[in-house]
């Protein structure tokens, strides 16, 4: 590509919204017309080479941006799994970086609300224990100071030893052939499993 490149053509494509951008007579990349009238492209124009990597950064961010809401219009998404997901696609990084910023100023990613929604799921679908919640909140990229409130917060809502008792209430049956001292083996494994100190444990299982 030349210091400056003869824009020939702008093509409109089937997808919708799209266009094909064609540089000295050869297709070089296409964007969306929100690009085109934020360049203000059109046919016979010169671009600087800095210009040109303006737009695909631009519309590298959009794409990039779509489908991060695509994800998220799904189900909340912690940053660190948005990101995954992203690089995943064969995102540049850094690019990928500047729009989970955007993203995160405004507050369609926020890590302690996603935080605070998905301990609330894992209590009430799955009793699990501070362990195994802090674990897995640790496992979706979610910081230390975060892991800390939301733990501290939701269970002075839920308390783990009626949490716990409702599992060993849930998988009584499924060990009713076994021994009082096997039974009670498997449930404090379960328990233990599920993220329970082991003093809870002790109480629920005496």
């Amino acid at each position: 590509m030349t210091a400056d490149s003869l824009l020939t053509e702008l093509k409109p494509l089937k997808k919708k919204e799209r266009f094909a951008v064609y540089l000295n007579h050869e297709f070089a990349f296409e964007i969306d017309i929100s690009i085109v009238l934020k360049f203000g492209l059109k046919k016979g124009i010169k671009l600087s080479r800095q210009i040109v990597k303006e737009i695909l950064a631009v519309e590298s961010q959009k794409q990039i941006k779509n489908n991060a809401f695509r994800f998220l219009a799904r189900r909340s998404h912690s940053e660190k799994e948005l990101k995954i997901k992203l690089l995943q696609k064969g995102y540049d990084k850094d690019v990928i970086d500047i729009v989970l910023c955007e993203l995160k100023r405004d507050k369609f990613i926020d890590d302690a609300a996603f935080a605070e929604s998905f301990a609330e799921h894992r209590i009430k679908n799955k009793y699990y224990g501070r362990l195994r919640l802090a674990h897995e909140l640790r496992g979706k990229g979610v910081e230390q100071h975060i892991i800390d409130e939301v733990v501290g917060k939701i269970y002075k809502i839920y308390q783990e030893e009626e949490l716990a008792r409702k599992i060993v209430l849930k998988n009584e049956r499924r060990y009713q052939g076994l021994s009082e001292v096997k039974k009670k083996r498997c449930l404090s494994s379960l328990l233990q499993r599920k993220g329970f100190h082991l003093d809870i444990v002790f109480q629920v299982l005496p």
